[in-house]
């Protein structure tokens, strides 16, 4: 049975229609993400209130892990969380006896991903990381993160200090583990990828390939 460990974004996922004309009123390009600040995201939240239409946990490695629980890994996941109602409605989402849940509890709010989707079915994405700026070692389960057979993580947890030494730490830690690292959103690379790189290397001290699939998916295969 394969065994994943992650770590990454803790995000409660806001799913709301917009028309086209609404979406240029938010200002983000159509199609892509961006992160805001919590007073950005109280005013969407204000705005278009009445045309939320699902709440649901998210952030893109709790998602990968959660697909591959549903297809019977077993799987853990890491993060950083709010002392808040979103926070405790992202635990007990893990609830599945294959799935399990370590984290640190943060002063910041637990982040949101606001999710503007347009009638043709287009997602245009606005995160606020709230307590995710403050992943730290501390929420790593050492003992089963060592016992798991695959390590999953991506470039949105180097983006912070402590998410850099969270990274660090967990690859100091799991030397048996394979790892699979996504590079995430291509607006995050785009503004990143000198820096990215730069940690990449530092982080990992192995060579890497990198495969273009397709213009806005770039995804990272390595070997430790």
């Amino acid at each position: 049975m394969n065994t994943i460990y992650g770590f990454g974004n803790a995000l409660v996922d806001v799913e709301i229609k917009l028309e086209e004309a609404q979406l240029k009123e938010v200002g983000i390009e159509k199609g892509s993400m961006r992160h805001i600040s919590s007073q950005a995201l109280n005013k969407f939240l204000d705005l278009y209130s009445d045309q939320i239409f699902s709440k649901l946990p998210g952030g893109s490695i709790a998602n990968s892990l959660h697909a591959a629980n549903q297809n019977n890994a077993t799987t853990h996941f890491s993060c950083s969380i709010g002392d808040d109602d979103y926070g405790e409605y992202f635990i007990d989402s893990f609830d599945d006896k294959r799935s399990s849940i370590s984290f640190s509890k943060s002063k910041l709010p637990t982040g949101i991903c606001l999710i503007f989707v347009t009638p043709d079915g287009q997602r245009t994405m606005a995160a606020h990381l709230g307590a995710n700026l403050d992943l730290c070692p501390e929420s790593i389960e050492l003992e089963r993160l060592q016992s798991s057979e695959f390590l999953l993580f991506d470039n949105f947890s180097m983006s912070s200090p402590r998410g850099l030494e969270t990274t660090k730490y967990a690859l100091a830690s799991a030397m048996k583990s394979k790892v699979c690292f996504g590079v995430s959103d291509v607006s995050l690379v785009s503004e990143n990828l000198g820096f990215q790189k730069l940690k990449i290397h530092q982080t990992l001290q192995n060579t890497l390939w990198i495969s273009l699939l397709k213009l806005k998916h770039i995804l990272l295969f390595l070997s430790l």
